[in-house]
């Protein structure tokens, strides 16, 4: 017998056999411990029987009893093929794709792999291609919504709110856990007109289920759209068991993996602990596997002291964790709202103007930033960034850029430094 056509988006196959007018749809493949199980259905694709012949049925692939099963069925069922060809349909089918479901990734020869290059990224220095960034905050930090700024961007291939460009325009699946289509699609909007522009054609799924219920669905998604970005909102309600488990951390993030080649930009919460720390670095909330799995961690913080947050509110970006490249400067944004549906505009700001995020930078960020205004000695550096005088004294001497103006000594007598020329 003749192989069929095979099609395959992600882990959805359908075999077609042309000769004899029958179509195979297999999906929800798992492995289990008896064998392979999947969902089937079976379509008339001839002149002569066209529509639904059989399922959704359940089928262990590697059951011999159960292929017999089925193929006597279709034999009873359908007219015009023998219970002989019918066998024939059915070990082709679970054969075909049993092999390439389980099928490994190929193995490669490190030494022969010469277009080597620097990592790419989707969103330079910040979201590396084919990769997991996990963006992170706490709650009402509008980190649902700069993902969704991201993606307009990526989807449009329109600048980001920093300046810089997505290195290119492509498709974006907005996975939600938390809202509803509504409310997203209202946001993608606004943040459309702030743009001048019409929404672009973000596909939203609104998920009920667990990432890895859902994972068989969303991989065909993401091979039929040719998705390049995928937004998972959040990851807190996405994954199954406690956070705080690493197996629950593993089982998520190797989730996502499966996702690639798209990228995959992940929204994450924190403890109310690192909510109120006002210093260092923050992760996000969970088992030490959510950090260690993803290859970039972004803390988005919100400031404290806004003068009108109904209407203007701003951020900062922190970019704790950088596997496959340079660690970003941080950086702040503004957030305006115009009203309840008019525009959403986010702009560049800068991060030293917003106390309480300017503290959160590191001491040489910040002594670089009040040498600006002029040369100054280490006692008025050490109370203007509320730092120990020591801290200070020795950061300055490690900074490039910075010089010594007057050593000082003696009591009451500190250096001065400022800005090299």
């Amino acid at each position: 017998m003749a192989l069929p056509e095979i099609e395959r988006h992600g882990d959805s196959f359908v075999l077609t056999w042309q000769d004899h007018g029958i179509g195979f749809g297999l999906d929800r493949l798992r492995d289990t411990s008896d064998g392979i199980r999947a969902e089937l259905t079976i379509e008339g694709k001839g002149a002569d029987r066209r529509g639904r012949l059989l399922g959704p049925v359940a089928m262990n692939l590697l059951s011999g009893e159960s292929q017999t099963r089925l193929a006597n069925s279709l034999a009873k069922r359908v007219n015009g093929l023998t219970a002989e060809t019918w066998h024939s349909i059915v070990i082709q089918a679970c054969a075909i794709v049993s092999a390439q479901w389980r099928a490994p990734e190929p193995s490669q020869d490190l030494s022969t792999i010469t277009d080597i290059d620097e990592v790419e990224h989707l969103i330079p220095g910040w979201i590396p291609q084919g990769e997991t960034t996990v963006m992170y905050g706490d709650g009402e930090s509008a980190k649902s919504l700069l993902a969704l700024r991201i993606a307009y961007s990526v989807q449009m291939r329109a600048p980001l709110p920093w300046g810089s460009w997505p290195t290119y325009a492509g498709n974006v699946l907005y996975l939600d856990w938390e809202t509803n289509p509504q409310t997203v699609a209202l946001r993608l909007r606004r943040i459309a007109q702030a743009e001048g522009t019409d929404p672009p054609p973000v596909i939203y799924r609104q998920c009920m289920r667990s990432l890895t219920d859902e994972l068989p669905s969303i991989r065909e998604e993401i091979s039929r759209r040719d998705i390049r970005l995928v937004v998972c909102d959040s990851i807190g309600f996405a994954a199954t068991g406690a956070l705080v488990e690493d197996e629950t951390a593993r089982t998520a993030m190797n989730a996502l993996r499966t996702l690639s080649p798209a990228t995959r930009l992940v929204v994450a919460h924190v403890s109310a602990a690192s909510a109120q720390q006002t210093h260092g670095k923050v992760r996000p909330f969970g088992s030490a596997f959510f950090w260690n799995a993803m290859r970039s961690g972004i803390e988005v913080r919100r400031a404290d002291d806004d003068p009108d947050p109904e209407s203007l509110i701003s951020l900062g970006l922190f970019h704790w964790k950088a596997n496959d490249g340079e660690h970003q400067k941080p950086l702040a944004l503004t957030v305006a709202f115009d009203g309840r549906r008019g525009p959403i505009a986010f702009d560049m700001a800068d991060i030293q103007d917003v106390p309480d995020l300017a503290a959160r930078t590191s001491i040489s960020t910040r002594l670089r930033a009040a040498l600006t205004h002029g040369a100054k000695d280490t006692q008025e550096l050490a109370e203007e960034l509320n730092e120990k005088e020591g801290s200070v004294r020795n950061t300055l001497k490690r900074m490039a850029g910075v010089t010594q103006l007057n050593p000082g000594g003696g009591r009451g007598k500190p250096a001065v430094w400022g800005l090299a020329q």
